[in-house]
């Protein structure tokens, strides 16, 4: 195209080359047009795809003969070229770009504004389909508000596509457009809607706990606070308490939990005190505080009407009633009350299925195998693990695939491949910390511990184990204390020390009958009975 043109056009640069600048050359072929199909050209550049011969008339407002002409003339010229169906675009995208230059910013906003008006028109019945279309052409013409709410749109579309990525971005250029608008009280309004539409999609794609995520619920909470308003406060409320749990923070988590609750009571919808429960629920788990947990989450699973309220959408998509049962299994495992989880026909899994919800459904398979972790089921954790891998890697959801390759690198190593197993819960772990969570690290380093002792590591097991207790200090995170001090105990046993092993069993006893976990008091039991057995039996 350009050694043709060039040529046709006998252009020289400055220094007597006949290799002019690509730009040279399209501006020669530009000013060869008469002046419609060169006002033409701009509006179809301006359009920026492929456009119809009907949107160019609702957008020019020309008669049709006219246009026809115009539109005849840039075909001729091989400006343009049909596409099917009625359909025409730019024979080169460099074209589209010089001729989008060629226009003033004052022509470009008009022209912005007037595609914007017939995109509307046209697609009146299907707005949704082309918000993200119409949201960039209000934002180049400066109409910033139009702009706005077609982005919050598109970006709900994307996040029904499960693209929450691009939802990010899409809320992202909505939200840098309401900073730009005067400071009123409708701006605030309209933040802090966008801010609690970006925080899910940023959950689900960054984690739990990384900055932005801290910053964009903080902002909200902020704003919902300072305009009084209830619409918003929830999710504000929610999406901080997601932040600060998973950071391990855990109790100013449980505090925006109880102020979650607090401020439920003063509402009708039963699902907001339902989440408040929740909430509450789950950090008390993590506090060790499993009696109060299991109340709380009951009382949200009672009261849970079915999918929640748009408020909620503080949990990033996931069905409350999922999450609710996820926690409430584990909990109740922990504390013997094994006849009280539900079957496998009404269980998370089942209930993430039935919704056919990706995040759910990474939820419910993570908790499931860490809850097979806890049975030592061992296959059953490995199953459950690579099937929540896959669902994460195929959406992206970071945060629970990197849970997911600690439990599969702890089920592998317990199946006889520690190297192997190894490798893979050490990247799970360091993909964790990398998205800045700290919740379960106790856990995580106690798994990591056991891998290493199975692999000959007994330095990096102890030092492991050195690490879980420093987060549980320092976190206030103790539900797996008991565990903790039985797998120091069956190290130090193994290494021959038995006075020690014996120390750590009954300290495992003690901070089990603290938190109220039976499963675990039973098996620190049954490693000092079995100890004391070995002792006092005869010779064989």
């Amino acid at each position: 195209l350009f050694v043709v043109e060039s040529v046709r056009a006998g252009l020289q640069d400055s220094a007597g080359n006949t290799t002019p600048r690509v730009q040279a050359v399209i501006a020669a072929r530009l000013a060869q047009l008469t002046p419609s199909a060169y006002d033409l050209a701009g509006l179809a550049a301006t359009i920026g795809r492929s456009f119809s011969f009907d949107l160019l008339a609702k957008a020019t407002d020309w008669d049709e003969d006219s246009l026809s002409r115009a539109l005849e003339e840039l075909w001729q010229r091989r400006i343009i070229e049909g596409m099917g169906a009625g359909s025409y675009d730019y024979t080169h995208d460099l074209l589209r770009e010089e001729a989008y230059t060629e226009l003033s910013p004052v022509r470009r906003r008009f022209l912005h504004r007037r595609v914007a008006r017939a995109l509307e028109e046209l697609h009146s019945a299907e707005m949704e389909s082309i918000s993200g279309r119409l949201a960039a052409h209000f934002e180049a013409a400066g109409m910033a508000e139009q702009a706005i709410r077609h982005y919050l749109s598109a970006a709900a579309v994307a996040r029904q596509r499960y693209s929450d990525s691009e939802a990010a971005t899409l809320i992202r250029r909505a939200l840098a457009l309401c900073r730009d608008l005067p400071e009123t009280a409708r701006r605030d309004e309209q933040e802090v809607e966008l801010l609690v539409s970006l925080g899910p999609a940023l959950v689900t794609t960054q984690g739990y706990s990384a900055p932005e995520i801290g910053e964009t619920y903080a902002r909200a909470l902020t704003l919902s606070r300072r305009l009084g308003e209830t619409q918003y406060i929830f999710s504000a409320l929610g999406g901080s308490w997601l932040f600060h749990l998973v950071g391990g923070q855990l109790e100013e988590s449980r505090k925006l939990a109880q102020q979650c609750l607090d401020a439920a009571g003063g509402e009708a919808d039963p699902t907001l005190s339902t989440a408040g429960h929740f909430l509450l629920g789950s950090s008390l788990f993590h506090l060790g505080r499993l009696e109060r947990s299991r109340e709380n989450l009951n009382q949200a699973l009672a009261a849970y009407p079915g999918p929640p309220h748009s408020a909620l959408s503080l949990f990033a998509g996931p069905d409350l009633g999922v999450f609710c049962r996820s926690y409430l299994a584990q909990v109740l495992w922990l504390m013997g009350r094994v006849q009280e989880i539900p079957p496998p026909s009404s269980d998370a899994i089942s209930l993430a299925r039935e919704l056919s919800h990706p995040f759910s459904l990474a939820i419910a398979l993570d908790y499931a195998a860490m809850l097979h972790v806890f049975r030592e089921e061992i296959q059953a954790a490995l199953d459950r693990a690579e099937e929540a891998a896959a669902v994460c890697r195929k959406h992206g959801f970071a945060y629970y695939l990197a849970w997911a390759d600690i439990v599969t690198g702890w089920a592998t190593a317990r199946v006889g491949e520690p190297a192997l197993g190894l490798a893979k819960l050490r990247h799970g772990l360091d993909a964790l910390k990398g998205l800045g969570a700290e919740i379960r690290l106790p856990l995580y380093y106690g798994l990591l511990a056991e891998v290493c002792g199975l692999a000959g590591q007994e330095g990096e097991a102890l030092a492991s184990l050195s690490s879980a207790f420093a987060f549980q200090s320092k976190n206030e995170e103790v539900w797996f204390s008991p565990e903790l001090h039985r797998i120091y105990g069956d190290l130090l046993l193994r290494s021959g020390n038995e006075a020690e092993a014996q120390v750590h069993y009954q300290r495992a006893i003690e901070a089990a009958r603290q938190s109220g976990a039976q499963m675990f008091e039973r098996r620190a039991s049954e490693r000092l009975l079995l100890k004391r057995w070995n002792a006092h039996s005869p010779p064989a």
